[in-house]
């Protein structure tokens, strides 16, 4: 709601939609369809997969998973900052 805000505040004849992320793309999509604004799509494509103690991590239940183990001593904090940074390598 807060794109199709910004779209309609802006004297525009059209937009250029820069998205990333399978959320990002539907929301910026349907705030130009609502806004019934003529618009292009262009996508930085799929973020990338990190690496961390030689296994294949992502932002997401990884993270989580990190987070519970830093909770549980299994991990340090410091573990888990270097985990919080493979897991993104493309962001």
């Amino acid at each position: 709601l807060s794109i199709e805000e910004q779209i309609r505040g802006q004297p525009m004849d059209g937009c250029v939609l820069m998205v990333g992320c399978d959320k990002t793309t539907p929301s910026l999509l349907m705030a130009a369809a609502s806004c019934d604004l003529p618009s292009i799509v262009v996508t930085g494509g799929p973020m990338l997969n990190g690496w961390f103690q030689g296994e294949r991590v992502g932002a997401g239940t990884h993270l989580w998973r990190f987070s519970e183990a830093v909770k549980a001593g299994e991990m340090t904090q410091d573990e888990f900052l270097d985990a919080e940074a493979a897991v993104t390598r493309s962001s």
